[in-house]
Order: structure tokens, then C-alpha cells, then sequence
């Protein structure tokens, strides 16, 4: 069973408008013209805006419902396990993106995962890494489970931690608040109560870490 198209099917996740919205300054922390992977593609929204901007591109997923519509925006992508693919591959990317996978991955898997992130990336290439922020409470208490195929959270200081020990520098970490729903300006009230009402626990968006191979 295609578990990744289910999800797709109880519609929690954002629309793509809303994904292009906040992954799009993400574009810029890569070189132009360099070659990048995004590992999870999914439907290739991201995919399509390097291309867009004169990357060259191609994505990983496992979700060949997924995939067919990333073929059908005439994208390259490879229908294969992540961490398969990423071992043949050493030293040959520009850059790496990968936004909401390292949560659906147990420990051991992720720390394989930033390992072999380093490996594929040549010197002074660059990781994106996303995942769920789970300071926010909603996404503690709620949101976070109602996907299926997440496993556990990973916080940014661990995160940080992670990549600073696989050999890789760290150049900025952060939260992205325009991320989820965040973008939808109906959600504005909410987000103003929820900040009043539990401070830093309310609503933060997306945590990110942009890091580089030396």
C-alpha cells in the first residue's frame, strides 16, 4: 500500500500555494546553475521552483502515486529508497534540500540519513533541512500525529547537534513562521491568541538548518 498517497488522501497537509510560498527563499541558499537533490520530492513542488530559478534538479521519493505527478510537470525524479539511492552518489550534488522526511525516519535511520547527506555533497555544498517544530504546542499535541507515517520528532537542537557531528558547519537555524498554516491570513487572530496565551510554545512555524560540507 502506497501509505504516502493515503496521507495525501485525509487532506492534512498545506496546498501547494502555501508550500511555494514559504519554501521559496529556500531556492536562493543554493549556487546557480549547481545540482541539487531533494530527498522526499513528493509531488516535485520544490523541484519545480529550482528549475524555475536554473538549478539543475532531480528528486527522490518512494511514492510512485507522488512521483507520476512530479514526471508530469516534466521533472526528473528517481522512485527509490532515500538512503539506497543516497549511497551511490558521493560527492555528486551541489546542494541538498529536504523538507518534513527526517520525522518519518527512526534514529538510527536519521542519523544514517545526515551521513550520507555529507557523503553526496561535494565540498561547500549546501543542506536544507525542515521538519515539524514541536515547541509549538499544537504540533505536540495534535498535528503531528495526524500524519501516519511520522515516527518521532527530531527539535532543532538536535538537529543542530547532528549535522555538527557528521562534519557539517552550520550557518543558520531557525523558525520560519510563514510555514503550514500559518500563511492563511484567517489564521492571523488565532496565531495572536495562541502567542498571548503560551508565549514561546505558541505558534512558531516550521524549524529549519541550513548547513554546508566543508
Amino acid at each position: 500500500m502506497d501509505l504516502q498517497a493515503f496521507q495525501s488522501r485525509l487532506g492534512f497537509a498545506g496546498c501547494e500555494s502555501a508550500v511555494r510560498h514559504y519554501q521559496r527563499r529556500y531556492v536562493e541558499w543554493f549556487l546557480a546553475g549547481g545540482r541539487v537533490l531533494d530527498v522526499g520530492c513528493g509531488e516535485g513542488v520544490f523541484l519545480a521552483m529550482l528549475r524555475d530559478a536554473g538549478h539543475s534538479g532531480i528528486g527522490v521519493d518512494r511514492s510512485p502515486t507522488d512521483l507520476a505527478k512530479a514526471r508530469a510537470r516534466g521533472l526528473e525524479v528517481v522512485e527509490q529508497d532515500a538512503l539506497q539511492f543516497l549511497g551511490g552518489q558521493l560527492q555528486a550534488f551541489d546542494g541538498i534540500f529536504c523538507a518534513h522526511l527526517i520525522e518519518h525516519l527512526p534514529p538510527a535511520v536519521a542519523v544514517e540519513l545526515v551521513q550520507k547527506f555529507h557523503e553526496a555533497l561535494r565540498p561547500g555544498g549546501r543542506l536544507v533541512l525542515l521538519t515539524p517544530d514541536v515547541r509549538d504546542l499544537e504540533v505536540l499535541s495534535e498535528r503531528f500525529w495526524l500524519d501516519l507515517t511520522h515516527v518521532r520528532p527530531y527539535p532543532l537542537p538536535l538537529l543542530v547537534r547532528m549535522l555538527e557531528v557528521v562534519g557539517f558547519t552550520v550557518l543558520e537555524r531557525g523558525n520560519d513562521p510563514r510555514s503550514g498554516r500559518g500563511n492563511a491570513w484567517r489564521s492571523l487572530p488565532l496565531r495572536w491568541w495562541r502567542a498571548l496565551r503560551f508565549g514561546n510554545l505558541g505558534y512558531r512555524g516550521d524549524a529549519y538548518v541550513i548547513a554546508q560540507r566543508g
